[in-house]
C-alpha cells in the first residue's frame, strides 16, 4: 500500500485543522444563541446560567484541546519527514489560536486613551483617569470575590528613561526588597516587557502578575489579579493581554 508523500500529509494536517475551527465556530454560534434564548426564561434562571457556565468552560476548553491536537498533528509530520519546516507548525498554530481568540471576544468593548488602547468584556467595569486605568468584572474593584478578577494599569514618569529592570531596583523594593520575585521577559504588543509572579498564599487561589514596560518616556506598569482555578477568568486574562496596543504619538 502507497504511503502519502510528506505534501500529502501536510495538506491533511492543514484540512484536520481548518476544519476543526470551523466546527468550533460553529459550535460557539449556537452556543451563543443558547445563551441569548436561556436569559429571557428567569423562571430557571439560576440552573440555566449554572448550567451555561459549565458549557463556557467546556468551550475553553475544548478550544484549546483542538489547538494543542493540531500543533500535535504539524509537529509528528514534522518529527516523521524533515521536509516540512518547523516555522510553519507555529505559524498554523498562532493563526489557529488567533482566529479563536477574534471569536470570543466578537463582543467585547475597545477602550483607548494617549498611551495605551485594549478590549474587554462589555459586561464589565472600567475605571480611567490620566494616571491609572482599572478594570474589573465587580463594581466594586477593591472587592475580589470567588469570581473576581482586576486589570490595573498605572503611567509612571520616566524622564530618565529606566528599563524595567532599573525601574524595579528603585522602586520595586517595598514588593521585593531581596528582587528575588520569578521574572520572564515577554513581548508585548511587540515590545519587551518583564513580567514578574507574585507567589500565591497556600490558602488563597488568586494570582497576580506585575508587567512593566517602558514606553513614551513613561513606565507602563499592569497589574493582573484573578483566581487561577477559574478557567474562564484565565483565558480572559490571556485574551486581554492580546489586545493590548500602544499609541505611538
Amino acid at each position: 500500500m502507497a504511503q502519502p508523500t510528506p505534501r500529502q500529509k501536510l495538506t491533511i494536517g492543514l484540512y484536520v485543522g481548518v476544519l476543526s475551527i470551523i466546527v468550533l465556530v460553529i459550535w460557539g454560534f449556537f452556543l451563543k444563541y443558547e445563551f441569548k434564548t436561556a436569559a429571557t426564561k428567569t423562571a430557571e434562571l439560576d440552573n440555566t446560567f449554572s448550567d451555561i457556565g459549565e458549557k463556557f468552560e467546556s468551550f475553553f476548553s475544548q478550544g484549546k484541546e483542538i489547538i494543542n491536537n493540531t500543533k500535535s498533528e504539524f509537529q509528528s509530520l514534522t518529527s516523521q519527514q524533515s521536509g516540512v519546516p518547523q516555522n510553519l507548525v507555529e505559524s498554523v498554530t498562532e493563526k489557529t489560536q488567533a482566529k479563536l481568540r477574534e471569536k470570543r471576544i466578537v463582543d467585547w468593548l475597545a477602550f483607548s486613551n494617549d498611551e495605551i488602547g485594549f478590549k474587554y468584556p462589555a459586561d464589565w467595569f472600567i475605571e480611567s483617569t490620566a494616571e491609572k486605568i482599572i478594570i474589573s468584572n465587580h463594581e466594586d474593584s477593591k472587592e475580589l470575590e470567588e469570581t473576581g478578577v482586576k486589570f490595573q494599569t498605572q503611567f509612571y514618569p520616566n524622564q530618565d528613561n529606566y528599563t524595567p529592570s532599573q525601574w524595579w531596583e528603585v522602586y520595586g523594593k517595598d514588593i521585593d526588597p531581596d528582587n528575588s520575585l520569578p521574572t520572564v521577559t515577554i513581548e508585548l504588543a511587540g515590545r519587551i516587557a518583564l513580567k514578574r509572579v507574585i507567589p500565591v498564599n497556600p490558602n488563597e487561589p488568586y494570582y497576580s502578575e506585575i508587567i512593566h514596560l517602558s514606553f513614551n518616556q513613561k513606565m507602563i506598569e499592569i497589574i493582573i489579579s484573578y483566581d487561577m482555578q477559574n478557567q474562564e477568568l484565565v483565558q480572559i486574562a490571556e485574551d486581554f493581554i492580546q489586545t493590548i496596543v500602544f499609541i505611538t504619538k
